[in-house]
């Protein structure tokens, strides 16, 4: 969009967007005419910074100055904007950022402290959401071991794939000193590829996936960090006691024909060790490679009455049309999930599939799945996301959308 057709909300847009990226360059084509359109206050110190960029240090020096006494606000906000102005060269201004005094972590903050290469303190991350530590993942001027937590937050949002967890993985390997390798993470996934024997490969898959100290979102970013590793290992029924967790690992990047090939070893979900499999496979993979009776389906749910997996494979296999309307029903009513209930999100989801708009369906299954734990998330919403994209061509991405809500609760 040409600046001169950008609306007050695009300029606001452009200003978080550059700062979640620690580009402060990016602001420089639109200073000229942000503070107006915005009366934001970063603009005045956007506008030093680019002249500091663009090599004017007088200039940038003098603005800054002027930024400092309009802006009414915490000092370390001007601080860091000085620090970015000192890094554009001949400026003078060496400047030491003290972190003590503040309490709560901003965009402007981030994006500032992250041009230059400043470690902001954990407990600021703490004052945000996750999404701030995905801006982190990205920061190449940070050391990559530094960003190791937050590239397995990005990867568990969605932001960062498997294989660029991988290549994060990869590149704290290289920058990891031989003699400091042992014990590292990194080695356990050169393990769970390169291992001599399967049963060997898995053991390290096992051990990234239940090392101590990981929270339900960093053990799901160790299974897409291990998603092509699991797509190598060979069904073997020595293994099917793993095989939810390496199917599980699997759906997270997709690959539900290498997943699929454990069907024969789960296929009516008998036994504890592939209950889990069979359900996974139930709604992942892309035809009936499992067996879907009634039966196996109220199977799977008794086996987890204290939790939300049951009604979530139900939903899943319903939103997916793989159950008929009269088992539908039935089982709706007995676990209280109302699929037939309309609500303004419903009936915005039922216009845009009536109107063949997958991109509107896409957006309005995402406001449907604002939670940051999958178990909070109603099934009957589960129902009408995998059913609505199902219906506007998007099968695949409401089949692992189902997998994730039985993998993740």
């Amino acid at each position: 969009v040409d600046v001169d057709q950008y609306s007050p909300w695009l300029y606001q847009v452009a200003l978080q967007a550059s700062l979640a990226s620690a580009d402060p360059a990016g602001l420089c084509p639109l200073v000229e005419t942000g503070e107006d359109q915005t009366g934001e206050k970063a603009w005045p110190f956007a506008r030093a910074i680019c002249s500091a960029l663009s090599g004017e240090s007088a200039v940038a020096s003098s603005q800054i100055d002027s930024a400092r006494r309009k802006r009414k606000g915490e000092a370390i906000d001007t601080l860091l904007a000085e620090k970015v102005v000192g890094a554009g060269g001949n400026t003078r201004r060496a400047v030491v950022i003290e972190w003590d005094a503040v309490t709560q972590l901003t965009a402007w903050r981030y994006g500032m402290a992250t041009a230059t290469g400043l470690e902001i303190p954990d407990r600021l991350m703490t004052t945000v959401g996750p999404h701030v530590r995905a801006w982190r993942a990205r920061a190449p001027l940070l050391p990559v071991e530094k960003r190791i937590a937050d590239s397995e937050v990005a990867a568990a949002l969605g932001v960062f794939s498997s294989a660029a967890l991988v290549d994060q993985y990869g590149a704290w390997a290289d920058a990891t000193d031989p003699g400091e390798a042992s014990g590292k993470p990194f080695t356990l996934l050169r393990a769970a590829y390169a291992a001599d024997t399967d049963a060997a490969r898995v053991g390290a898959m096992r051990s990234l996936w239940t090392a101590s100290g990981l929270d339900p979102m960093a053990q799901y970013a160790r299974h897409i960090l291990t998603a092509q590793a699991a797509a190598r290992i060979s069904p073997n029924e020595a293994l099917v006691a793993d095989s939810g967790d390496l199917i599980g690992a699997m759906f997270t990047a997709g690959l539900d024909v290498q997943a699929a090939r454990w069907a024969k070893l789960v296929s009516d979900g008998s036994g504890d060790s592939a209950k889990k499999a069979w359900g996974l496979l139930a709604v992942g993979a892309p035809g009936k490679v499992v067996d879907w009776s009634l039966g196996n389906i109220r199977s799977f749910q008794g086996s987890e009455a204290d939790g939300p997996r049951g009604a979530f494979l139900f939903a899943g296999m319903a939103g997916l049309g793989r159950m008929s309307n009269d088992d539908v029903s039935s089982m709706a009513e007995s676990l209280a999930v109302p699929v037939g209930r309309n609500t303004a999100w419903t009936r915005a989801l039922e216009r845009a599939v009536a109107a063949q708009e997958p991109g509107t369906v896409a957006l309005l299954c995402a406001v449907g799945l604002q939670n940051p734990d999958w178990k909070r998330i109603p099934p009957v919403q589960l129902y009408h996301i995998v059913s609505a994209l199902r219906r506007v061509g998007l099968a695949g991405e409401a089949r692992m959308i189902a997998a994730e809500a039985i993998t993740r609760s």
